[in-house]
């Protein structure tokens, strides 16, 4: 089956990307060498998150275009963890999410530093909180707050997948919200505050136009990437995709299923477009100061860029390839350093 077109909002292919993608990559790769969190680095270099961050958030200055890719590339080392590692084992993921919710809340906390027999590795809870002690210095407190909310919405999510995808006869609706937590763009999308160099106030967050353009984008990646990976996933035998569940809810083909999912992504981006030109007239109808709405104008402009830039990688990276090539036996899959010390 030839790979799906997978619709942009912007024309531009591939999207504009940043001077600073190979300084990014570097800055990752030493972050997760230096935290012993990947045991191949030429094939964590073929997952090429520097680029993903480039293409993503093209206008950061360097340091924080590192930050944002050393994000991506925690966010997907988590995915891995949950969904190759850990598997749909409830209590092994609660307890990661009882190790990480204190260093996202405390920073460096000596009850969340090592791993345990059924978490995180050490090595990835310690880079989590190397990570968030940096994260913080560039936010201000309201934006650092609405970052580890979404982080653990994200953690959340990853916990209510467990449970969900070990029903019986899992439903699109039902695996939608819970992919709506689970993929992760809510914080990523706080990312481009810091492209942008603004502070949006929680008077934009809190209107409902803003969270239609939120929750529009976060589902128009989710659908890209589900359209994206699902052979590799179909190959390894999960479920965790629209394409697989929309296939076995409906008895579609896998092109039938592959063109429901197209379906559903045009209506989300359609949505997302309806949220961003309401967007001015309503935070103007909110009492948002003019500054502000220019300020989530600019965000607003930035987030399709950003899943477009998303999209783009996942056609790139050797990350799904690979996933398929081990399910065929083409590749060995590494899990070194993933799972916790004993």
């Amino acid at each position: 089956m030839q790979p799906t077109q997978i619709p942009r909002f912007c024309s531009e292919a591939p999207p504009a990307s940043s001077p600073h993608a190979a300084y990014a990559e570097e800055q990752t790769r030493n972050w997760a060498v230096q935290y012993g969190i990947v045991g191949d680095e030429e094939l964590f270099s073929r997952m090429r998150y520097g680029n993903c961050a480039s293409y993503a958030y093209p206008r950061s200055a360097a340091e924080i275009l590192a930050l944002c890719a050393q994000w991506i590339a925690w966010g997907f080392l988590t995915d891995d963890q949950h969904t190759r590692v850990l598997g749909l084992d409830a209590r092994a993921w609660s307890q990661a999410m009882s190790q990480l919710r204190p260093v996202l809340s405390q920073g460096r906390a000596p009850e969340a530093a090592a791993g345990g027999d059924e978490g995180m590795s050490a090595g990835l809870v310690q880079a989590t909180a190397d990570l968030c002690d940096r994260t913080r210095t560039v936010m201000s407190p309201q934006q650092w707050e609405r970052f580890c909310r979404n982080v653990e919405r994200y953690l959340e999510g990853m916990c209510q997948e467990c449970s969900l995808l070990a029903e019986p006869h899992l439903t699109v609706e039902q695996y939608s919200a819970v992919r709506r937590l689970s993929v992760g763009i809510d914080f990523y999308a706080v990312l481009v505050e810091l492209e942008e160099s603004v502070d949006l106030p929680a008077e934009v967050y809190v209107t409902e136009v803003w969270r239609n353009a939120v929750d529009a984008i976060v589902m128009v990646f989710a659908l890209g990437n589900d359209l994206v990976s699902h052979p590799a996933e179909a190959a390894s035998g999960e479920i965790n995709n629209l394409v697989l569940v929309a296939g076995r809810q409906f008895g579609l083909s896998t092109a039938q299923a592959v063109d429901y999912a197209l379906q559903r992504l045009a209506v989300t981006m359609d949505a997302f477009r309806d949220a961003e030109r309401r967007l001015p007239g309503e935070l103007a109808a909110a009492g948002v100061d003019p500054g502000h709405i220019t300020a989530a104008r600019q965000c607003a402009m930035s987030l399709p860029h950003m899943t477009d830039g998303f999209l783009t990688w996942c056609e790139e990276t050797y990350r799904y390839q690979y996933h398929l090539d081990c399910a065929q036996g083409r590749a060995h899959e590494r899990h070194d350093n993933l799972l916790a010390s004993s």
